[in-house]
This record gives structure tokens, sequence and C-alpha cells, in this order.
């Protein structure tokens, strides 16, 4: 490795662009999750930098999860699979100074999630459809004006089909925008009026006429019920929260 690579560059700098050096190796596929990844002594020696570098250079890999670092006898550095939680908790992390409306939310909701029900309708299993049937009893025992709860369930019936979802990208935004909103309903909460009883049934009703579309493997149906549902859970959470700016920055 070229010395003055790292040359003339403060320390924090200096780790910074080793740890781009690194990840970039181990997005090649070099190292593969689980692999032991280039430990700390490695490191100083391959790139010729201190050894504050080189572990600020891994402080820098382990935040973004691409390796664990592990102390001890049986410790080191092993390179990890970024999870869906740990890229969710960046992704809000990012937005949580940012702005956003219930507007905001919406305007894309409706766009991926109509894609959504037509591409997963008729690769849904009858162990998924099973699950949305479970999922829709529970929302059906949730007792009366308990909102937050309510919300909660209904949002879980949106998760599951995610899950199902052969597109990796409309899958992960669906489920981050969809946490997203649990983290907003958790913190805001809703007001327990007789509008949000309507709003259960109507999200009851719309996720009962969504399953019988998926029982008929009707893709045309589905997308049709899933474009009215989320223009109708649009108006409703409005008459809830106002439209308010719900992430503001400080």
């Amino acid at each position: 490795m070229d010395k003055a690579l790292f040359e003339n560059t403060k320390t924090v700098k200096k780790s910074g662009h080793l740890a781009i050096q690194i990840r970039q190796r181990i997005l090649s596929g070099e190292f593969n999750p689980g692999d032991p990844a280039l430990q700390e002594k490695d490191i100083m020696e391959e790139f010729h930098v201190s050894k504050g570098t080189a572990r600020e250079a891994l402080k820098i890999l382990e935040s973004q999860g691409l390796i664990d670092i592990r102390t001890g006898p049986k410790g080191g550095v092993s390179v990890t699979q970024v999870s869906v939680d740990k890229a969710n908790e960046m992704m809000w992390n990012y937005f949580f100074r940012s702005d956003i409306t219930i507007k905001d939310i919406y305007q894309v909701r409706k766009v991926l999630e109509p894609l959504l029900a037509e591409i997963v309708t008729p690769l849904l299993s009858r162990d998924t459809i099973n699950r949305l049937a479970v999922n829709l009893d529970s929302l059906d025992c949730v007792g009366k004006y308990e909102s937050t709860a309510e919300r909660i369930v209904e949002l879980d019936f949106h998760k599951i089909l995610a899950e199902c979802c052969p597109n990796p990208i409309l899958a992960f935004f669906i489920q981050f925008i969809i946490n997203l909103l649990e983290k907003i309903v958790m913190a805001q909460g809703i007001e327990f009026t007789d509008e949000s009883e309507k709003l259960k049934m109507s999200g009851y009703n719309f996720h009962a006429d969504l399953l019988k579309s998926f029982l008929n493997k009707d893709a045309v149906e589905a997308t049709r019920l899933m474009s009215e549902h989320m223009k109708e859970a649009e108006a409703y959470m409005l008459q809830f929260l106002n439209d308010q700016q719900i992430l503001k920055k400080e």
C-alpha cells in the first residue's frame, strides 16, 4: 500500500478514507458475512497507519453495520450482514431532522402500496394468507378507542405483504415507511374518539376485502382496493394529526 495515500491528512480524515478502502473490499465480496475481516494489526501493517487510525476506521465500519468488533481472547473483527433494522435506524436518524408531514408519507404510500399489492397477489402462499387472516382477527379484537394499538395492528398487515415482495428495493422502502409511521403513531398518539373508531372499521373492511382478492388471486382488484385504502387512510390520519410537521427540525 502506498504510504502517500494517507500523507498530509488529519487523523480523522485519514481514518475515514481508510474506512472507505476497507468498505469497498467488503462490498466487493472479498469478505463474506461471518468471515474474519482485516484485524487491527493487519490494517496497521498493510496501510502503514497508526493503531489509533486503524481503530477509528474499524469503529466507523462498525457504526455502519458492516463489521462486528469483539474484545477478549476469542474476540476480533468479523464481517456482518447489514440488517434491515440497522438500515432503517440509519435512515430514521437522517429523516429525524426533516420537516416530514403525513401528506409526504402518503404521497409515497399511494404510489408504492398499490404496486406492492399487484406484485404479491399471485405469489402469496397459504401460510401468508393465514397470517393476514390472523392479523385481521387481531384488529377485530382490539378494544374500542384503543387507537394506537389499532394503527400498529393495521400496519403489521402491510408489513406481512412487504415481506413477500420479490423486489428487495420496493420491499425495503415500504417497510421503512411503515416503521416510520409506527414511530410517529407511538410518539404522537391518536386521540381516542368516535372518528378513531371509524378509522379502525375502515381499515378492517379494506383489509377484509383485500384478503378476499388475495384468495382469488385477483391482482387487479387488489391493486384497486389498496389504492382506495391509501387514499382513505391518508384522509383519516390528516384529521388526527392535521398534517402538522411530525418530524421537526430543531
